[in-house]
């Protein structure tokens, strides 16, 4: 028979290295949850504002009215605004009835607006706007901007709205700048 060797265990020097090792990754994964977490709050943030935009763009050319959204600035809230006898169109299964609030919602927690603008004018940063869908689900060229509401923050996320194709875009900058649209003319497209 072998015998057994006397050494059991692990040694001090062992335990010190893995201790070590766990500590270094533990550090990556709470500076890399430190950048996903304010990236998840915008990007759901973004994401609700494009369905809401989406749906109200399609009720206006359902229904041949005007439908907006409501954006507080200084609040940091919207709020659905539907023709006065208007209401909602139930689906099949009731689903978009019961996902549009019509009061005021607040943004996502630790988000807020940024300012508004419609492209060639100047952006605001207070007040309420509304962005208006006409009878066409048309409405003018202009971005939403906000951002993660945390010291030293430099993230602001764009939302471009296109008016006359119905399509919005999301712009993402770490680095505290305003995505600027810049207005296709005519000439443009010689």
């Amino acid at each position: 028979m072998q015998q057994r060797s006397s050494e059991a265990g692990f040694t001090l020097l062992e335990i010190m290295v893995v201790i070590m090792v766990l500590g270094l990754v533990l550090r990556i994964v709470v500076v890399n949850m430190g950048a996903f977490i304010p990236n998840s709050a915008l990007d759901a943030q973004a994401n609700q504002l494009r369905f809401t935009l989406d749906y109200l763009r399609s009720e206006a050319k359902i229904q041949g009215k005007p439908y907006s959204l409501e954006l507080d600035l200084d609040k940091h809230r919207t709020r659905v605004i539907l023709p006065t006898e208007d209401k909602l169109v139930a689906t099949e299964d009731d689903t978009m009835e019961a996902n549009i609030e019509l009061g005021w919602q607040p943004l996502e927690e630790w988000v807020k607006f940024h300012g508004h603008g419609i492209w060639g004018r100047e952006i605001y940063k207070k007040n309420t706007i509304k962005v208006t869908f006409d009878e066409n689900g048309f409405t003018a060229d202009q971005t939403i901007y906000f951002e993660y509401d945390a010291p030293d923050n430099q993230r602001i996320w764009s939302l471009h709205i296109f008016g006359l194709n119905g399509t919005t875009t999301v712009v993402k900058s770490h680095v505290g700048k305003r995505d600027i649209y810049k207005i296709q003319t005519e000439a443009s497209f010689q």
